[in-house]
């Protein structure tokens, strides 16, 4: 008689001396994720291992996020900023039980809810967009030069800085008078179409005209966030916008103001801005100046 003799599984329950944060690491190296994104993951990971000098994925509970959520307030951050800590360390716990490394019955964000606030949507008004444009740069600055006209694009057709900065010629379409844009965004992994020979009466075009003339692939030239938003602080102090903090956020916030405040339509809103829901579209109608004003005009007070 043969006896087959089957051997144990010593990886019955493998995950329990699986480090994290090592699998974290992989998988930010690996990620696709523009680099602000990648900004985020890697300080969600610095915060976890400022409360645990090392952590397995059988040590991954509810507790853990508490903590973690504790820590997080001690360091007087947003709110909002908290959410987005937790929010990336929930993707990748995903990521975990995707791969089969977490038990999915044990997934610790199923009883936390996570805590967030309407942000400001702080947008330009139109003589501070006219300050802008009025500028003059000499030789000298013409760093500054590059810098406004990049913020001006976005103020013109809502692009963040990770897709102003990929924008390259192959992304524009021109027929018969006709430009468009045609990018996927790399945030929502969206195609966005942009008309731009219908925005801003052409202001757009303008600046295009000047930078495609450059021999290079990208529209306009590499720089990094950090010393954009250095040289946009100098900027807001000579264009006399220094109750604004000038940030790309900002330029985005204006273009979907402007959009809000001609036209009231949210479902254009959020075709133009590649928003995922409604809802996020129609704050920028319920914001609108305008539209409150036309409201009260029709008021008959007594």
């Amino acid at each position: 008689m043969l006896v087959v003799q089957v051997k144990p599984d010593i990886n019955l329950n493998p995950n329990d001396n699986t480090d994290f944060f090592d699998f974290f690491e992989k998988e930010i190296t690996k990620s696709s994720s523009c680099s602000s994104t990648k900004n985020l993951y890697t300080n969600t990971l610095k915060n976890l291992k400022e409360i645990r000098k090392t952590l397995k994925f059988n040590e991954i509970d509810y507790t853990l996020i508490t903590d973690f959520e504790f820590h997080l307030k001690s360091k007087n951050l947003h709110i909002n900023t908290i959410n987005k800590r937790h929010s990336a360390l929930r993707t990748f716990l995903n990521i975990a039980m995707k791969k089969g490394l977490l038990d999915v019955n044990k997934y610790p964000y199923r009883d936390f809810k996570l805590k967030k606030i309407p942000s400001e949507r702080i947008a330009l008004e139109p003589n501070e967009i006219s300050n802008l444009e009025n500028l003059k740069f000499s030789t000298d600055t013409e760093i500054f030069r590059i810098i406004r006209d990049m913020f001006l694009f976005s103020c013109y057709t809502g692009l963040r800085f990770a897709e102003i900065q990929l924008l390259s010629k192959k992304d524009i379409e021109k027929n018969n008078g006709s430009v468009y844009l045609n990018i996927k965004q790399n945030k929502t992994q969206k195609f966005l179409q942009l008309p731009l020979h219908l925005l801003f009466n052409g202001k757009v075009l303008e600046i295009l005209s000047v930078y495609e003339k450059f021999d290079r692939e990208t529209i306009f030239p590499k720089l990094t966030n950090q010393y954009t938003n250095r040289i946009l602080k100098l900027i807001s102090f000579i264009s006399k916008i220094e109750t604004k903090k000038l940030t790309f956020h900002i330029a985005r916030h204006t273009f979907g103001t402007y959009l809000a405040e001609s036209t009231f339509d949210p479902y254009l809103i959020k075709e133009l801005m590649n928003h995922a829901d409604i809802k996020t579209s129609m704050l920028y109608i319920h914001n609108s100046k305008k539209r409150i004003e036309n409201k009260l005009k029709n008021v008959e007070w007594k």
